[in-house]
């Protein structure tokens, strides 16, 4: 069974997440996103998420977050 683990990256300007595997080999990479273009908090994890569905995965098994 693979594993399959999550990193956001949320800086100051940009954002994007990335699937790995269990050793820890990059799998995908969404494109950045510009914080200034989202107008609430909510449309940041509203982003946020859609990067992560579109990762299509049917189970995650962690997340990191930095």
């Amino acid at each position: 069974m693979n594993r399959h683990i999550i990193g956001l990256d949320i800086g100051g300007t940009t954002f994007s997440s990335a699937l790995f595997n269990e050793k820890l080999d990059v799998l995908k990479v969404s494109d950045k996103k510009l914080i200034a273009d989202m107008e609430s908090t909510e449309d940041l994890l509203s982003s946020l998420s859609k990067q992560i569905l579109d990762f299509n995965l049917e189970s995650i098994d962690g997340i990191g977050i930095s």
